[in-house]
């Protein structure tokens, strides 16, 4: 099917399917029931299939000629997003390519504050770059401790979890925390989600968060607690990826600053986390790149 065609059949449907259906939802307190499930699925289903530029035309197309009342009004996000997120609610989660993956059942009984759930234990409003697409508001968190993704799904859709699958997430964003999906690391260096934690001009500093559970016996009860153990920390430089385990090992990185480094690690060793140390000394180190080629500190 033709962007021409493809935006001509969802303006039809926008136009005439979709007002008989909003009759039908203000009518009947059964508008979710079968046979409307039905008619959503025979209309839909052919959009999970759609790739993201396919998504990305059809949403514009369908976006382009409302009035900027109608932006304002339906819009809650930034405008860059507004049309995916009102295209893919009309459309309905579970049409879409991410209401896929395995129901997440959850194995740890968990008493007090500690979670293994990231940034918070609760789902939270967020977005996710998966199989080649973008979502947008959509409601996530981050299992730490097995190293998963979840998705929340509508009650009326179910209502379970879904782990999504691993393989197919790129990066993800949650309350502000952006987390990117690195493979094929060297010297045993897990593959997984880590944890954006500064995006410099010439290299990102990124941490994989790791937790150890703990169990307790409360009679016949089994609970967990989640400990937090050391990040790794892993240094974007020049497309590479190193493994940072001492400030030594970024001194060693940048010979040409070393000196300088040594003086300014001198001063803040031992006072905060290993990885907002680096955070500390890598943004000391750009304010080099206004007078001089950071790059070249290397040699």
């Amino acid at each position: 099917m033709t962007r021409t065609a493809l935006s001509e059949f969802f303006t039809f449907v926008q136009k005439n399917v979709l007002l008989e259906l909003n009759i039908l939802s203000r009518c009947l307190p059964i508008y979710k029931s079968s046979f409307l499930s039905i008619s959503f699925t025979v209309f839909f289903a052919p959009l999970g299939l759609l790739g993201q530029e396919d998504r990305r035309a059809a949403a514009l197309d369908l976006w382009a000629p409302k009035t900027l009342e109608e932006k304002q009004e339906i819009s809650e996000t930034s405008p860059d997003e507004a049309p995916y997120n009102w295209f893919d609610q009309i459309v309905g989660v579970e049409q879409l390519g991410i209401h896929e993956g395995e129901v997440y059942v959850e194995k740890h009984r968990v008493k007090g504050k500690t979670s293994k759930f990231l940034p918070s234990p609760d789902f939270s409003g967020g977005s996710v770059h998966y199989n080649s697409q973008t979502y947008f508001n959509i409601n996530l968190k981050y299992d730490a401790y097995d190293d998963e993704l979840l998705l929340l799904v509508e009650n009326n859709l179910g209502g379970n979890p879904l782990k999504l699958s691993k393989a197919k997430v790129e990066h993800f964003e949650i309350q502000g925390h952006q987390f990117k999906h690195i493979k094929d690391l060297k010297d045993g260096v897990p593959d997984g989600f880590y944890e954006i934690v500064l995006d410099g001009d010439f290299f990102d500093l990124l941490i994989k968060h790791s937790k150890l559970p703990k169990q307790q016996l409360e009679g016949s009860s089994v609970f967990y607690t989640f400990e937090d153990l050391d990040k790794l920390c892993l240094l974007q430089l020049n497309g590479n990826y190193e493994l940072l385990d001492d400030l030594t090992d970024l001194e060693n990185l940048f010979p040409k600053y070393k000196e300088a480094l040594k003086a300014h690690h001198a001063n803040q060793k031992g006072k905060s986390e290993f990885y907002r140390q680096l955070q500390a000394s890598l943004k000391y180190l750009e304010l080099w790149s206004a007078s001089d080629d950071l790059k070249g500190g290397q040699q």
